[in-house]
């Protein structure tokens, strides 16, 4: 794993595990943290390479009804600086991710400001 020191809302290098799914993936992390088009308040883009090919998912603020931080397996001195995180999306598991400290803290900041968003419109 390696870790992008790139801008605030830039992509981050970590790992997913999809529920259901037997192992972890290189994956590349992006908050979306703007409005859309379409009314939303932000999201969680991840992106992976999966059979050659990119396969991107978004996840929206609005949707993530879960998140717990998981300590199994992170005791490893190369992964200082890391969390490893279960997202729950509309009341269940969505995946596992590790990813650097500081991208959980966005992501949380994220969805306090979503909150807030999505209660005063």
């Amino acid at each position: 794993m390696s870790f992008n020191a790139d801008t605030a809302g830039g992509p981050r290098d970590g790992l997913v595990c999809y529920y259901g799914e037997p192992e972890w993936t290189n994956a590349r992390f992006t908050l979306v943290d703007v409005m859309d088009n379409l009314g939303g308040t932000g999201a969680l883009v991840i992106a992976r390479q999966q059979n050659g090919s990119v396969e991107t998912r978004r996840v929206d603020f609005e949707d993530i009804t879960g998140l717990d931080e998981l300590t199994d397996g992170m005791d490893s001195e190369s992964l200082a600086g890391y969390q490893r995180l279960e997202l729950s999306v509309n009341r269940s598991i969505y995946c596992q991710i590790i990813w650097p400290q500081v991208s959980t803290e966005r992501l949380l900041a994220s969805l306090t400001h979503s909150n807030r968003q999505s209660q005063t419109v």
